[in-house]
């Protein structure tokens, strides 16, 4: 496929019927590929020699034949070009290649420019020819005239032939920029927009006509998060850490030649900011550049969720048990890294399985899911809640010891109490509890910790028990 962020190359060459290079019209390829006098089916692809062949014969029937994809080993790898033959009237044909869309629109101006060169220079050359040579009578110097005349004429209908189906062309190409999913910008040397497409207006909020001539940093503003995965190598300062940080595309292409699928975030018109994914390149002839975008705000919800699915136990919307021991473990390196400690409480709640036995299993769902509420609205802003499986939560609370986790606990217990009050079926809402601590003079792994609250949380329940099995 022809690639959207690739340097813009491309040539323009005169072949005759046994694809033998007469001529290089163009040549915007690096200097030392000399196609000059060579066959140019040397430069097609293997696979590609047989679609090749049969469109210099197509060419023949419809004397024009657009957009071929062909692919060409012009160094050292193959790469994917655009193709438009035209057949010329000496038995040849001309060649016009781009490997990007966009550049037939720019070998096409390059073609009329060299049409127009060719036929003055005929004429000139014709004229020099006839002053040149022996006096002829005034009928040899009509018929030669007029000879030379209709030659003239029908290259010039011919030139306008092609003329025209370039044109036709290079409309059928604008429209397809037009109409394509993704916006298009493009800049010049200055940094100046010169063309946007339709989406690209729809999401910027700019029109082609107020944008142009515009700074291209007051129009596509975007900022990049210095912590995305996908982030480009741009130097922050210290107290911009966590922020976003704008970025100039012409530094960042001077430095890293092309940008590819960088996601960011884009602030049009009206300030309403989405995210983004965007390709960039500079055009070596003029210095420009091209800027290819797309919103993906329906891709970043869906990776919001996802995540959200992988992290989150379904039912009572806490933390699942993978997601929740990551947590646990990540504050206890912070702990140890800042001489910090931290607490957690192990929570089993009480008689589940009679609830789920004598009113059904969705009350004992309702159940959690009211136990979660009440555990969660009980903690503080960077506490969190796991749920470890069954009937078991753990609260993970950083910058804490036991003593503070108790009376988190004793918080947590009073609004049990109100829920059961408040419960208009014959049961408790309760649980049993053990805490354990994490700091500098106590250190243990992650499985010491649970065990050690979770060992307490048991010694909890067995008195609970007791205490009822004597009344």
């Amino acid at each position: 496929m022809i690639g959207t962020n690739q340097q813009n190359l491309g040539f323009i060459i005169k072949i005759d019927q046994d694809s033998q290079v007469q001529e290089v019209l163009f040549n915007s390829l690096n200097n030392s590929l000399n196609l000059e006098k060579e066959n140019f089916s040397r430069y097609v692809d293997q696979g590609s020699l047989k679609k090749y062949f049969s469109l210099l014969k197509e060419v023949k029937k419809k004397e024009v034949v657009f957009g071929r994809e062909i692919n060409l080993k012009l160094g050292e790898k193959s790469e994917s070009y655009i193709l438009i033959v035209l057949d010329n009237l000496d038995s040849s044909s001309i060649l016009i290649a781009a490997n990007q869309s966009e550049g037939i629109i720019k070998y096409y101006e390059e073609l009329m420019r060299i049409n127009n060169n060719y036929v003055n220079n005929l004429r000139r050359n014709l004229k020099e020819k006839i002053d040149q040579e022996t006096p002829l009578s005034e009928d040899q110097i009509y018929n030669e005239m007029s000879r030379l005349n209709n030659e003239l004429v029908n290259l010039q209908r011919k030139l306008n032939k092609q003329n025209l189906l370039l044109k036709a062309e290079k409309e059928k190409y604008r429209v397809t920029l037009a109409s394509i999913a993704e916006g298009v910008i493009t800049a010049d040397q200055d940094d100046l927009i010169v063309y946007l497409n339709s989406k690209a207006e729809d999401m910027l909020g700019w029109t082609l006509s107020q944008a142009k001539g515009k700074e291209c940093t007051d129009i596509f503003k975007i900022f990049i998060e210095e912590n995305n995965e996908q982030d480009l190598d741009i130097t922050a300062d210290e107290d911009k850490k966590s922020e976003e940080i704008e970025i100039s595309l012409s530094e960042l292409l001077f430095k890293n030649g092309e940008i590819n699928n960088q996601e960011a975030v884009l602030t049009p018109r009206n300030n309403n900011s989405f995210p983004i994914e965007f390709s960039a390149a500079s055009v070596a002839e003029n210095q420009g550049k091209v800027i290819i975008f797309r919103d993906i705000s329906e891709r970043k919800d869906m990776e919001a969720r996802l995540r959200k699915y992988a992290a989150t136990d379904l039912l009572t919307e806490v933390l699942n048990r993978r997601a929740g021991l990551d947590f646990l473990a990540e504050e206890m390196d912070k702990a140890e890294e800042n001489q910090d400690s931290l607490s957690i409480i192990f929570i089993d709640v009480n008689d589940l399985k009679l609830v789920n036995d004598n009113f059904g299993h969705q009350e004992g769902d309702e159940l959690l899911q009211k136990i979660s509420d009440i555990l969660q609205h009980s903690l503080r802003r960077n506490d969190r809640v796991v749920r470890l499986g069954g009937d078991e939560f753990l609260l993970v609370l950083p910058h804490s010891n036991q003593i503070e986790a108790e009376k988190i606990w004793l918080r947590i217990r009073k609004e049990f109490r109100r829920a059961t009050e408040a419960n208009k079926k014959d049961y408790k809402i309760s649980a049993s509890h053990g805490a354990a601590e994490y700091s500098p003079d106590y250190q243990k792994d992650l499985e010491q910790l649970i065990n050690e609250a979770d060992n307490a949380m048991y010694k909890e329940k067995q008195k609970i028990k007791s205490a009822e099995n004597i009344r």
